[in-house]
């Protein structure tokens, strides 16, 4: 579960605010119920960042890590952020709820054959999703470069080049 909330009252915020920075998910897939207060975003195959608004009673679906490396990249997994809910300078409470559907630990990832590219080749060597998962969280919880996700980090890096700080001002 997923509180994303600033303090009551006047604050000044300065720089870029982001509730959770650019990121895809680790796992196959996440399931997704949040409310309609805007924050999520996903990134389109044209560069730009679109909130999500959520329909009543539905849940919101995307594809992890591996899946791409399941499918080698043919199913990207899902380049998204979450915006800190101001609304109108207003700071809004925003809630979600999310199943991460990560697979077996014990399971081996590669790449199935139907979705092999003879131009590209292997996008991704074969891995026990214990050993993904245990790489993703080294790089994104103990603030060292993850080696296990160059691709993947190409992308954030893509997405926030020529996006210069905003800077806001809530009260």
């Amino acid at each position: 579960m997923n509180h994303y909330a600033l303090p009551d009252g006047s604050a000044a915020l300065d720089g870029d605010l982001t509730g959770m920075g650019e990121h895809t998910d680790f796992g196959f897939v996440t399931v997704l119920w949040a409310d309609q207060v805007p924050g999520l975003q996903v990134l389109s195959a044209d560069g730009a960042w679109h909130d999500v608004s959520p329909v009543d009673g539905a849940l919101l679906v995307n594809l992890g890590d591996l899946t791409a490396r399941l499918t080698n990249d043919r199913w990207m997994s899902t380049l998204h952020r979450v915006k800190p809910p101001v609304v109108d300078g207003t700071v809004r409470r925003r809630r979600s709820v999310a199943y991460f559907h990560d697979g077996n630990i014990d399971a081996v990832v590669s790449t199935l054959p139907s979705h092999l590219d003879a131009d590209d080749g292997l996008a991704y060597e074969p891995v026990l999703v214990r050993d993904h998962i245990r790489a993703k969280l080294a790089g994104s919880r103990q603030g060292k470069a993850n080696t296990g996700a160059v691709r993947e980090a190409a992308r954030v890096r893509a997405a926030s080049a020529g996006h210069p700080p905003r800077q806001f001002r809530v009260s």
